[in-house]
């Protein structure tokens, strides 16, 4: 992990159960530090839902399919929501 300013440019996740990445299941994903911009994009696909808001920038920062974090087991998700954290620091 490469830090500037003790802020990772990446955390890696452990999650309870496999999700598929590029055709492989795994249970570490990576998600890498937010940019302003990434929040825009996701904030104008939500058009207004908070909630799908914050589930489409994870999966753009873990480089994961939306649908793939709607049927995570909600302790995974709430994994994604600690780890996004840890940027805002």
């Amino acid at each position: 992990m490469s830090e500037t300013n003790n802020v990772p440019e990446h955390v890696d996740i452990e999650l309870s159960r496999p999700v598929l990445v590029a055709g492989v299941q795994t249970k570490t994903v990576r998600m890498r530090e937010p940019k302003v911009l990434d929040q825009k994009v996701a904030q104008k696909q939500a058009r207004g839902d908070e909630a799908e808001a914050e589930l489409l920038l994870f999966a753009s920062l873990c480089e994961l399919d939306p649908q793939t974090l709607n049927t995570m087991p909600m302790r995974d998700y709430i994994k994604l929501k600690e780890a996004f954290v840890v940027f805002l620091s």
